[in-house]
């Protein structure tokens, strides 16, 4: 099986800030997603399929000669009310080796049913392959199914996947399938035309080891002049939907006093992330310092008493150093030393590695000495110290004793970030607890929406102030990192026609998004615009001017592009140089380079083809000749952000390319590990300048986003890792002694560096939920389940200790919530479990699961907070935000989780704790209710811990906009 899932790029780049949020259409109890073309089916208000895809392949699959690539089914018509929703799919396409015509249509009506129909024509020189799949279904509503055909039943969905790698098939070549007991009722499946296949997906690499079925003609020869035909018909019957019984488990909670077992004192854990290229870890010891002497080379002096240095403040304030206590060494390097309890200066020391940025540190019991290649490398070895000592109060001081010797592997280390009217203090702390001490050393600050002075009446109100701004890039310089403005012109030119201003300049005014380059009105008013913006900057050197997705090959969602009957005599390549031209030409003359995004200058049929990617993505050139014209006809001082977002997809990039044809590259990655690592590799490999971490979460940057974009966020740290230390490349392990510890998550990193009160320790009285009364499933049970599968895993320990300082009590025993999911397995499933508190509760952490992933977002459960004055508050938990399934390793969506790992069937599980923070601190509690909300999916709760009190924990960050108060 040669399926190959492609993921569809504009819902993963700008373009997600709207698509994320696409209209629904409805038909009965069918909901669609997408607007004038076929996106997620959901069926009374669950996920059932999302859209598939046609292909075709050379016999044997020696190559590919076409994929939809997740081009949408579009046309959408309603006919009426009793025929329901029509989406077609028409395509005519001559490729290399002849001609493909198919049409392909979805039509749901409102009596369940949905039926699927492809014709396809194919005229070539040979026989060729087809796969087709019209849609791939969500696995979780179909999960314990059984299958049966006329003949009799021939098997169930399993609960868990299979064993070896590749498509299982369920059910091939039949006429008629039912699929009894799913979560929507009764699912009869029929077929015409060419019989078709069912198969299980799950540990299919093709399909990315998605949780999903595969309906569909799986590897048909179709031979020159042949038509062939295939109809899929599904009809759900009894949805009558099922009644849940009101059942609730009571169980006590508060007790008089936080049990010590559950009382978790900060954990002090010592690592260096970036992880350096040297390091020799010695043991640790606790100084307690009476007297401190620093003193620095003549050129870091005069930079401190500048104020140039602002990161030595942290390291004076922790070692309690007054400026007029500065002293001067003789040396003209860049050095730093602090002499600890007058042991006076060292002699000794290594020298710094000979790379740019390089650093050297040395920390003792003694004293401590770093040394910089130049002065951004004493910069990093400053941040590094920060990492290696802590100081629980003033003049006393662990030390992780140390040798350092470190550089990076990549020249630019950047983070593209939004701007917002709320970003500023967001953005603050982001550079000092995360982006600078990580030795990011580029900021990338995508602010078309910015309060742009000279144009009042492009003001959103999201806009940032441009005097916030200009504090931003002020804050950005003096922690090291070097700020971009990034504007994008030509595509996504949205914020050009904001409150409807502009519509004459548009190229397609019916529906706004790119610029007309012909007139010069535009020019005018971007030009204003990027004067402001140098200004504000601080007159950069370098300047995104953005280009991505002015057309993608088979999708019109953004408009018509040429669209003005003289522009489309033009051409989109004349188009696209001759503005790039005019911005770069522009920004020259004011002494300023230009940066761009490369996806319109490659095609798809361009680098080294592969099994896992058989087409290149981001790559939306009209034909590999447009590709090398436009490439051919732009100044070589452009630097080319060459961006892929799919792990994996990295792997056939740009970089070689763009090289060749004399341009500095930069490879841009997005959220998912694999592809940030996959990333690094690349552009180590190909000798890149370097990379750039991009965020996509909306254009109103703010800090709430992290209880909803969280892994966004957490990534940076990734990236972080991966450009400076290069540690994913062989050879490039650490090197240091077995004292090493063991290297965090990218989360817990995050959470530690951006709220370090997480980690405070608890205090005053508390309470841990005794739920052994309501228990009736155990991590050891021997039900079928995917997290058993016959055989025991260990559990982790009795008690989990959270980032957010709150221990959970856990032996292993959950309480299974009822669900059509659980009915057949846990009689008498409860529905609420009420832990009975009447008294305060400052925080309460929750260690969850589900059984099974339902679409990302789902509200799974609520807590129903009851507090003693009658006042009710409901907190949704979310799937993927609060709560994910055991099997599923991803960061979660919001900071206030945390994964907690298992080990079982050879792999690893994950618990979640959920911490919820009380707006309402001062009222007392007198009960909260754990409620399960899910029909296809079961909650699994492990255990609750609340506590009265914490010390010095700001809240500012976490608004309420998740918590409806009644």
């Amino acid at each position: 099986m040669k399926t190959k899932l492609l993921l569809i790029v504009l819902l993963i780049t700008s373009s997600a800030v709207s698509a994320l949020c696409a209209p629904e259409t409805t038909c009965g109890k069918w909901t669609v997603t997408g607007s004038n073309q076929l996106g997620d089916i959901y069926y009374d208000s669950i996920l059932i399929a999302t859209p598939g895809m046609l292909q075709l392949f050379a016999p044997g699959y020696k190559s590919g000669y076409f994929s939809t690539d997740g081009g949408a089914f579009s046309n959408l018509t309603i006919t009426n009310k009793r025929d329901g929703l029509h989406f077609t799919r028409v395509i005519s396409t001559k490729l290399q080796k002849g001609t493909l015509n198919s049409t392909e249509t979805c039509d749901l009506q409102s009596t369940g049913i949905a039926r699927f129909r492809l014709k396809l024509l194919w005229t070539g020189t040979g026989d060729a392959v087809v796969e087709w799949n019209p849609v791939l279904l969500n696995i979780s509503p179909f999960v314990g199914a059984v299958l049966s055909t006329r003949s009799g039943e021939i098997g169930s969905i399993p609960y868990i996947r299979h064993g070896h790698p590749g498509m299982l098939t369920l059910a091939s070549g039949f006429h008629h399938l039912v699929l009894r007991g799913t979560a929507v009722g009764d699912i009869h499946i029929s077929a015409n035309g060419i019989p078709p296949s069912l198969g299980d997906g799950r540990n299919d690499p093709y399909l990315s080891n998605r949780e999903v079925l595969w309906p569909g003609l799986l590897g048909i020869t179709v031979h020159p002049g042949q038509l062939i035909t295939c109809t899929i018909g599904l009809q759900i019957v009894n949805t009558s939907k099922q009644t849940i019984p009101e059942h609730a488990a009571s169980v006590i909670a508060y007790t008089s006093a936080l049990p010590q077992a559950v009382r978790i004192a900060q954990h002090i854990q010592h690592f260096i992330i970036p992880e350096p290229k040297h390091v020799v870890w010695m043991q640790t010891s606790t100084v307690n310092c009476t007297h401190v002497i620093l003193r620095a080379s003549p050129n870091i002096v005069a930079m401190i008493r500048r104020g140039e240095f602002t990161n030595l403040n942290p390291v004076a304030k922790m070692f309690g150093i007054h400026s007029e206590e500065l002293g001067q060494l003789p040396d003209t390097s860049n050095v730093i030393q602090i002499s600890l309890n007058n042991s006076g200066r060292f002699t000794a020391q290594p020298p710094p590695p000979r790379h740019e940025e390089g650093y050297s540190l040395t920390v003792r019991n003694s004293g401590i000495s770093a040394e910089g290649h130049d002065t951004a490398g004493i910069r990093w070895a400053l941040e590094t110290l920060l990492q290696v000592v802590r100081s629980p109060k003033p003049g006393v001081f662990s030390l992780q004793q140390c040798n350092v010797s470190d550089w990076p592997s990549m020249h630019f280390r950047g983070v593209h970030l939004f701007v917002g009217k709320q970003a500023l203090p967001f953005h603050t702390r982001l550079l000092m607890r995360i982006l600078a001490p990580l030795k990011i050393n580029r900021l990338v600050l995508e602010c078309e929406y910015a309060a742009w002075k000279h144009h009042p009446e492009l003001i959103t109100p999201f806009s940032m102030p441009l005097t916030d701004l200009h504090h931003e890039v002020i804050t950005a310089k003096d922690l090291g990192v070097t700020p971009i403005p990034l504007i994008e012109t030509l595509g996504h030119s949205q914020w050009l026609f904001t409150n409807h201003h502009n519509l004459a300049l548009a190229e397609d005014p019916k529906r706004p998004y790119a610029y007309d380059a012909t007139n010069l009105k535009v020019y005018k008013i971007i030009f204003n615009i990027f004067g402001q913006a140098l200004k504000v900057f601080d007159f950069p050197r370098e300047f995104h001017i953005g280009h991505d997705e002015v057309k993608i090959p088979g999708f019109d969602g953004f408009g018509e592009y040429p669209a003005r009957p003289n522009n489309v005599k033009l051409g989109l390549e004349h188009l696209f140089v001759g503005d790039v031209l005019s911005l770069h030409n522009w920004l020259a003359r004011h002494g300023v380079k230009t940066m761009m995004w490369g996806d319109m200058l490659l095609n798809r049929e361009e680098g080294t083809t592969t099994t896992e990617n058989p087409s290149m993505q981001a790559a939306n050139a009209p034909s590999v000749a447009s590709a090398i014209a436009m490439r051919r006809a732009l100044p070589k001082d452009i630097t080319i952000c060459d961006w892929r977002y799919g792990a994996g997809s990295e792997q056939r990039n740009g970089l070689a390319i763009f090289q060749k044809d004399g341009f500095p590259t930069i490879g841009a990655s997005w959220y998912e590990p694999a592809n940030i690592q996959g990333w690094a590799n690349q552009i180590i490999r190909h000798h890149a300048k370097g990379l750039l971490q991009t965020t996509w979460d909306g254009y109103d940057s703010r800090a709430s986003l992290l209880n909803s974009g969280f892994r966004q966020y957490a990534a940076f740290v990734e990236a972080a890792d991966a450009a400076w230390s290069g540690r994913i490349l062989p050879g490039s392990a650490n090197t240091g002694s077995s004292l090493t510890p063991a290297f965090p998550t990218a989360s817990a990193v995050f959470r530690d560096l951006y709220e370090p009160s997480f980690s405070a320790k608890c205090s005053g009285t508390g309470w841990s939920a005794d739920l052994s009364s309501a228990a009736n499933t155990s991590v050891n049970s021997q039900l079928p389940v995917p997290w058993v599968a016959g055989t025991k895993f260990a559990v982790p320990s009795r008690l989990i200790r959270l980032q957010s300082g709150i221990g959970i009590a856990f032996n292993g025993t959950a309480v299974m919530f009822h669900s059509s999911y659980s009915s057949s397995v846990v009689p008498d499933a409860p529905t609420t479990v009420d832990m009975h508190v009447a008294h305060k509760v400052f925080a309460v952490a929750f260690l969850h699961a589900l059984t099974y992933p339902v679409p990302e977002g789902t509200v799974v459960a609520n807590i129903v907070v009851h507090y003693m004055n009658g006042k009710m508050l409901i907190v949704p938990v979310r799937s993927g935000f609060n709560i994910c399934p055991l099997n599923l390793g991803d960061p979660s969506q919001s900071i206030l989780s945390q994964r907690i790992p298992c080990e079982g069937m050879g792999k690893g599980l994950m618990l979640r704790s959920f911490t919820w923070y009380n707006p309402n601190p001062t009222e007392a509690v007198g009960e909260i209710a754990y409620r399960a909300t899910s029909r296809q999916t079961s909650v699994l709760l492990f255990g609750a811990t609340g506590v009265s009190s914490r010390q010095r924990l700001h809240l500012a960050m976490f608004p309420a906009p998740l918590q409806v108060e009644r």
